[in-house]
């Protein structure tokens, strides 16, 4: 009989890798979820190891970016082997921001991958500054394009930048290119995510790169989201066990797979992810008018290209899970602190903080206790603004007991995100779709957020939401949906 067909999404992220395989569907109904056949996700550490130098220096984040792939490879090749569909297409997708260089005509690695958590930009007072200055765009540390401009400033620029005979990308081109053997592409959103990018002419601002050091010939083409990369080449199928002439997809950023992935319906759905951090977004309708910066300096909420000629807009928090956490920490320290013997142990502590919040909420709604105290959640500053603090305000002598205190942790959570939002952004939006680790585990994180956005709540089913979102996106792109 005839073969099943699959789609194959591939996820190159920041601390593992993870490969799945869902059923092609002919007509995916709107709210049918992916159906996933096969996953197999490995967590990896390459540091990359100077000659000269210890491996890790502080602040620096550098991967082995050869390792890399070809670990990514060998889980491929992996997850293909068990399986008995044929492979219809490819996506691929990855952690964002980050750079390496390669060799434009064989696509050798050259440099370790400088990955988004690189602080070397910040390290020098007034560097990041004077890039966003004379560049006119809003550049953070851990950005390609800002990498770049480190490495001019520091006589650490590859050998062929001016002439384009090697080129910057992210991991995830990397890979594309490799599985085809051809040109690096890069899509809209990881250009934009790269920094230097000019939203509304949908390329590189030239003008801008020159300015921070950064040969325009050393940047890649960039295509819209969602577009072909090219197809297998012999090589590369031979090694992960598929056709040759295979359609491959060109990256898209890990945020938007997910979003693709976790979004039932893109036009009403909120998506919310609540884990160490929090992110919130609302995917656009084309017809917006994109600023051609897609961020602005000082503003908490940014742009971003989606597939389909699309934006989506989201604003993030560095302390979601991270605030919960701190809550029952801090809990746990007062209880030993005041000579409580044995304490049970955290998960205890904070499903616990979980029930007494939700009893809290309940009391507060019937009008039996008095409204939580406000919680400004930015324990760890934000990227806007990094002198930010938490804050409590509202405290009674009847709303300060640990019921009350989680109550307010979850709700300031949950308001840290909303308000960053441009309030047009959730005009008639009908429900949030939440995803991430914290979400999935607190029902009190869960009931703020669906309180403080006004709209019911959905807990997305869908596991290795990039990788999934990935494939998703190979599948529209060739039209096979």
């Amino acid at each position: 009989g005839m073969k099943r067909r699959a789609v194959l999404g591939v996820d190159v992220g920041t601390s593992k890798v993870a490969a799945v395989l869902l059923l092609l569907r002919q007509r995916r109904g709107g709210n049918e979820p992916p159906d996933v056949l096969r996953c197999v996700s490995r967590p990896y550490d390459f540091p990359h190891h100077h000659d000269d130098a210890p491996a890790r220096r502080e602040g620096r984040f550098e991967v082995d970016a050869e390792r890399l792939l070809e670990f990514t490879m060998d889980l491929v090749a992996e997850l293909v082997r068990g399986t008995e569909e044929e492979v219809a297409c490819v996506g691929v997708t990855g952690q964002m921001h980050g750079v390496v260089v390669l060799a434009r005509d064989t696509g050798a690695v050259l440099t370790p991958l400088v990955t988004w958590q690189d602080q070397r930009c910040a390290e020098e007072p007034g560097f990041l500054a004077r890039l966003c200055r004379a560049t006119g765009h809003d550049l953070c540390t851990g950005f390609g394009c800002a990498t770049l401009a480190w490495a001019r400033a520091h006589d650490a620029m590859p050998a062929g930048a001016e002439t384009g005979a090697v080129v910057a990308c992210t991991v995830m081109d990397a890979l594309v290119a490799r599985l085809c053997g051809g040109e690096v592409v890069m899509d809209d959103a990881n250009a934009a995510s790269f920094g230097l990018y000019d939203g509304r002419a949908r390329d590189w601002d030239c003008s801008a790169a020159l300015a921070a050091g950064v040969p325009p010939a050393l940047l890649p083409r960039v295509v819209s989201a969602g577009t072909p990369a090219g197809t297998l080449a012999p090589p590369a199928a031979a090694r992960l066990g598929l056709r040759a002439g295979t359609p491959v997809c060109t990256a898209t950023g890990d945020f938007q797979a997910a979003l693709l992935a976790s979004l039932a319906n893109v036009d009403s759905d909120v998506a919310l992810n609540l884990g160490t951090g929090g992110q919130v977004a609302v995917v656009l309708p084309s017809s917006t008018q994109v600023p051609a910066h897609m961020r602005e300096s000082g503003r908490a909420y940014e742009f971003r290209p989606f597939p389909r000629h699309r934006v989506a807009v989201t604003a993030a928090t560095l302390c979601a899970g991270a605030a919960w956490a701190w809550l029952a920490s801090s809990a746990r320290s007062w209880a030993l602190a005041l000579g409580a013997g044995s304490l049970p142990e955290e998960a205890h502590i904070y499903a616990r903080l979980d029930t007494l919040g939700l009893a809290y909420l309940d009391d507060w709604a019937a009008g039996r206790v008095s409204q939580p105290p406000y919680f400004g959640v930015h324990l760890l500053g934000e990227r806007h603004d990094p002198s930010m603090r938490g804050r409590i305000d509202g405290i009674s002598l009847e709303n300060a007991g640990p019921g009350a205190m989680a109550a307010a942790v979850a709700r300031g959570i949950a308001r840290a995100l909303r308000e960053q939002l441009p309030p047009a952004a959730l005009e008639g939006r009908t429900r949030v779709v939440a995803s991430g680790g914290a979400a999935r585990r607190s029902a009190l994180l869960r009931r703020a957020a669906a309180e403080e956005f006004g709209l019911p709540l959905h807990l997305c089913g869908v596991g290795e939401e990039a990788a999934v979102g990935a494939a998703l996106l190979a599948e529209q792109m060739f039209g096979i949906d």
